[in-house]
């Protein structure tokens, strides 16, 4: 699989508040995560970054635990990203 990212700043920005993290081929759980910035607020290229790793270290700190069902993966993700909302 191959997999590609960009991102764009746009025309009302000054700063790229996207974020994103792409796993690595061969590693165990293939995560592609992307967080939208939050509109030009005060630190938004902080937060989309915060979130991006907090969903990605839940999920991979998890992983091993479910029984990799279909069910038990999306409950890990929805798990993960009420994780990161708790720490954004």
């Amino acid at each position: 699989m191959q997999a590609y990212v960009t991102s764009d700043v746009g025309m009302t920005r000054e700063i790229n508040e996207d974020y994103f993290s792409v796993s690595y081929p061969g590693d165990e759980v293939q995560l592609f995560i992307i967080a939208d910035g939050m509109g030009g607020y005060n630190g938004g290229e902080v937060a989309s970054k915060l979130a991006v790793q907090s969903v990605r270290n839940y999920i991979l700190s998890n992983y091993e635990e479910t029984d990799k069902s279909r069910e038990s993966l999306l409950k890990l993700v929805k798990a993960s990203v009420q994780y990161a909302n708790m720490i954004v």
